[in-house]
């Protein structure tokens, strides 16, 4: 038998052909945690897009100029509505950047409110007359967003040398290795490759004439395959398993099961 009819073999027996992990109350398959992570991180991930409350300001048409804030009444041609909102979070600090188009050649000009960690208090980066009017419009808004940068930033490791990306981590069954990230945006990222030192040819990416490419299988089956990998809960890092398990209580509160497919 040849290493590429190996690998598949392999890859059929062991996580396509079955029909799932064993679950039990400390075990959950990895697709299971990734569903999990997806569902848990959605609150950051909507909060970071910003798209809602953009959509709220340009709808009531009120927008920054160099001289101060205006509120339109008419349906004029607005040329500097709000382009962006842009948050983000470090050790100390939760930062909200709002982005108005300028008809200059310089781009936007923002609005930036900041939130130290731990306290109630905001402040502007900038000293623009007109900012505080225009937050006051949408200080609820933006105490709700404040609220859950803070609350997701825990999850994520401090680290004062260089700013901190995702949080990751990787499940190696000796066959594949799975690497799951979450970035600060909110989003799951995962990648599936052969177990470190198992595939020293490269067999797993080479380009075949007359047969699938193995990680073109691994593709079409990712679902199968995240299925059929154990993960115990307690093995999971910090903020995985803090996740996973707010994740699991509410399923559970509200009579749901879980799953990729959920």
């Amino acid at each position: 038998m040849d290493k590429y009819t190996e690998f598949k073999d392999t890859l059929d027996k062991k996580y396509i052909e079955p029909t799932g992990v064993m679950k039990s109350e400390g075990v959950i398959s990895l697709g299971d945690l990734i569903s999990l992570l997806e569902k848990g991180f959605d609150e950051l991930k909507v909060v970071m897009d910003g798209s809602n409350l953009k959509s709220q300001i340009n709808g009531d048409r009120t927008f920054m100029q160099r001289f101060g804030l205006f509120k339109m009444k008419s349906r004029s041609v607005i040329n500097n509505e709000c382009t962006s909102i842009i948050s983000n979070f470090n050790n100390d600090k939760c930062r909200i950047s709002f982005g108005f188009a300028t008809r200059s050649r310089t781009g936007s000009e923002f609005v930036v409110l900041i939130k130290e960690r731990g306290s109630d208090e905001l402040y502007f980066e900038h000293d623009f007359f007109a900012d505080k009017e225009f937050a006051d419009n949408y200080v609820s808004e933006i105490y709700g967003m404040f609220a859950v940068l803070e609350d997701y930033a825990t999850y994520y490791p401090n680290n004062e040398k260089k700013e901190v990306t995702s949080i990751v981590q990787k499940f190696d069954d000796g066959v594949l290795a799975v690497t799951v990230s979450v970035y600060t945006d909110g989003t799951v990222h995962y990648s599936i490759l052969p177990s470190e030192g198992t595939d020293p040819d490269k067999i797993f990416t080479r380009e075949w004439l007359n047969r699938v490419k193995l990680s073109s299988y691994v593709k079409d089956n990712e679902v199968d395959i995240l299925e059929n990998i154990p993960v115990e809960i307690a093995s999971l890092n910090d903020a995985f398993r803090s996740v996973v398990e707010k994740e699991l209580e509410k399923a559970k509160n509200l009579g749901k099961s879980f799953g990729m497919a959920n």
